[in-house]
């Protein structure tokens, strides 16, 4: 008898596996694989920034540096500058929190000022933290050792508000707000002892760079200003007069420092009065209106400052630019004397 064997029907499994995914499925997938790759690449990272005073022209007392932190408040970071004292830093913590002036803290903080003149900043720092609100306040000193700098900044003491008044600061925005503070770059990814210190020094730099760029565009008004005060006709006239007299100033004060060091034919350094008549010689020769020169240039620029009422209208920063620019321009007898260190010899009458 003929047996018949069934055959097994094929499965589909195999050809699943082998089959080429949709698109959707590798997005998925790439998506999934990049996500776990950030979180690698992150690890460690404490995300934080960097905040200070928005004030250009007064000093840095104190930087915050924010550390994100999940399910919590983000901690904010209180440094401040070696030299402050215990009242500001106490005022800056109620600040921060809006608590009134009347309220103190218990254990008080207590200051560690940084004996190596290098570091800037106070050793205490105050940390705030907080599961709803910024409510929690501890200190901690910043550690100066080799072995300790790139490690992260540690608290060591809690303390108490003395008040039954509660912060309610729930946000960090409303406590840069209440500071009046900014946000400033910082390349660093971690708080660490030495990046707290390096905070400090970003903030001074910016401030300084912008007070620079402001001073800039300031002196370029200024001297807008002050070529319509002097006129097309008059700038015209003061610089050939400059042009006159060029570099001359700075080749008498080198020639001046170089005759104070001859010793005369007594035997002793030439007097001031011998220095100012040997150069006056010399440029007899090359230049012989040389003084001539400095006082018609001073006499022109004169006449603008006592006469021109635009000239008398412009801001003080303005004339003291103006003033800088003749402020050069001295007779050979006047930078003689400056090199002798006294006061200058006498000035002919017509010069203003």
């Amino acid at each position: 008898m003929t047996t018949t064997r069934r055959c097994k029907a094929p499965t589909r499994s195999v050809a699943r596996r082998r089959a080429k995914p949709r698109k959707s499925q590798l997005a998925k997938r790439t998506h999934k694989r990049r996500k776990s790759r950030n979180i690698v690449m992150r690890g460690g990272a404490d995300d934080v920034s960097l905040y200070g005073d928005g004030s250009i022209d007064q000093p840095t007392k104190c930087i915050i540096i924010k550390k994100k932190k999940v399910g919590f408040r983000d901690d904010l970071y209180l440094f401040f500058v070696k030299d402050i004292t215990l009242e500001e830093i106490t005022k800056f913590v109620r600040d921060a929190m809006g608590l009134d002036d009347s309220v103190s803290f218990t254990p008080e903080f207590v200051l560690r000022t940084a004996s190596d003149p290098t570091h800037k900043l106070n050793d205490l720092f105050i940390k705030l933290s907080g599961a709803m609100s910024y409510s929690n306040i501890s200190s901690g000193y910043l550690q100066r050792e080799k072995t300790s700098a790139d490690k992260a900044v540690d608290t060591s003491t809690n303390h108490k508000i003395t008040s039954q008044s509660s912060p309610k600061i729930t946000n960090w925005k409303d406590v840069l707000k209440k500071l009046g503070f900014i946000e400033y770059f910082f390349r660093y990814i971690k708080l660490t002892n030495s990046t707290a210190e390096e905070g400090y020094s970003s903030i001074t730099f910016d401030k300084k760079d912008i007070q620079q760029r402001q001073q800039s565009s300031r002196e370029t008004q200024c001297r807008m200003k002050i070529t319509d005060v002097i006129g097309i006709n008059r700038s015209k006239n003061i610089r050939e007069m400059k042009k006159k007299i060029g570099k001359w100033p700075e080749f008498i004060q080198k020639m001046a420092l170089a005759k104070k060091s001859v010793i005369g034919i007594n035997g002793k350094p030439i007097t001031k009065e011998e220095n100012s008549k040997a150069i006056q010689k010399h440029l007899d020769e090359f230049q012989p209106d040389y003084d001539s020169n400095v006082r018609e240039l001073r006499k022109s620029i004169g006449n603008i400052q006592e006469y021109d009422p635009d000239y008398k209208a412009l801001s003080d920063e303005c004339k003291s630019l103006f003033e800088s620019e003749y402020s050069e321009y001295n007779t050979i007898d006047e930078i003689v004397s400056k090199v002798y260190g006294s006061e200058s010899l006498a000035v002919d009458d017509d010069t203003p």
